[in-house]
């Protein structure tokens, strides 16, 4: 077993690499199981990556408890942790991954890790109505692996953007919207040009309380199901990046010293910022 600490620009994370390097497990000190990648190797030497979980949790941080309100805090974690993966193994260049990311509209049920949602709500769906992508395509430039599922996704998105041709009586019964969210949508609906102007027009701190029983299943039937959750695939090639402060290799009860007989098991740099699972992996907001 190795066990490296790492230094993103917001916070410090901890991976476990299993003895014969095929899993790794990243998070914090008490609870370590935030991300788990699995190796998958050619002739020995790993060459891509699938994620089969994946959750956001404050115990994920090292040095501080990983802060989910703090802008950007998930998607260093997330962009750290596959970073080091392709330092560590610069072969890993591909992660295959499961889409099944979720936000809370409702109060947890434990105060520790691992936690069930009591309430989910799509990230995917809330994203795409919102910005006519899903939140991995946002931060992490994510496509599918097969280029005419992803084309033709991307193709029906474009329905977001165009003026809406259902009355608001036929929206608000196809949805079942209750009376608080028939009070509340049906003025910001009837201002609306666009779909998608519609939803960013209702403010964060209500967005629970107005979609989580019905928007994942208009968005679905509205783009013809085109979205589909499994077979996404992050390239860190293209993926934005995080600043990677250092990498160091930690032994069993204390950090290994930096002596020249050990100075490969210690790395200092620094990236610039660009732009450009199998599983179940639920993103927890």
């Amino acid at each position: 077993m190795s066990v490296y600490r790492f230094k993103t620009r917001m916070n410090t994370f901890q991976a476990i690499i299993n003895d014969d390097e095929s899993f790794v497990k990243i998070g914090g000190k008490t609870y370590k199981d935030c991300i788990n990648i699995t190796l998958i190797k050619k002739d020995g030497i790993p060459v891509y990556a699938k994620i089969p979980h994946l959750e956001s949790e404050p115990e994920c941080g090292v040095e501080r408890f990983l802060d989910k309100n703090e802008k950007d805090a998930t998607t260093d974690f997330i962009r750290g942790s596959l970073q080091l993966i392709n330092h560590l193994y610069p072969s890993v260049t591909q992660f295959e991954f499961m889409d099944d990311s979720k936000i809370e509209c409702g109060e947890k049920k434990s105060a520790t890790p691992p936690r069930k949602m009591v309430i989910p709500l799509s990230l995917a769906f809330l994203y795409i109505a919102k910005y006519g992508k899903s939140w991995y395509e946002e931060k992490f430039n994510a496509k599918h692996i097969d280029e005419k599922i992803y084309e033709r996704f991307r193709e029906s998105t474009k329905i977001l953007f165009q003026p809406k041709t259902m009355s608001y009586e036929i929206f608000k019964r196809d949805n079942s919207l209750n009376k608080e969210q028939d009070d509340f949508l049906k003025p910001l609906y009837e201002k609306s040009i666009s779909w998608n102007e519609f939803f960013i027009s209702v403010p964060k701190d209500d967005q629970c309380k107005m979609f989580v029983n019905w928007l994942p299943f208009f968005i679905a039937k509205l783009l013809n199901y085109t979205f589909i959750n499994n077979g996404w695939l992050i390239d860190i090639t293209t993926m934005p990046k995080t600043d990677l402060k250092d990498i160091t290799k930690v032994m069993v009860g204390g950090l290994k010293k930096n002596t020249r007989k050990n100075k490969r098991n210690s790395f200092i740099f620094t990236n610039n910022s660009s732009r450009g699972s199998f599983g179940n992996a639920e993103l927890h907001f």
